[in-house]
């Protein structure tokens, strides 16, 4: 065993730029409420957990979804943009 010796990482952290909006209730219970950071409209994807996108959806400020007709589990909210793309996981409830 060597003492006083540590191997270093040429390693880097990168810190992930912040999705372009905020799922504000997770989880949500058929209403999920989602806040667009800025003053554009985004469309957002919502996938389900085998990678299909269930709805589509145009957003921007603060706005709420009814997703009662869904099955409970989880989910991703996706966001495509020029600063590249993003999914937020939730689970939605009944």
């Amino acid at each position: 065993m060597r003492v006083g010796r540590t191997k270093t990482s040429n390693v880097i952290p990168i810190t992930p730029k912040e999705a372009p909006f905020t799922i504000l209730d997770n989880p949500a219970y058929g209403i999920l409420t989602i806040q667009v950071s800025s003053g554009e409209v985004l469309t957002l994807f919502l996938i389900d957990q085998q990678g299909h996108i269930v709805r589509n959806m145009r957003c921007s400020g603060l706005q709420q979804f009814d997703l009662s007709d869904l099955a409970a589990g989880h989910y991703y909210i996706s966001s495509g943009s020029e600063d590249g793309s993003f999914a937020v996981p939730f689970q939605l409830l009944h």
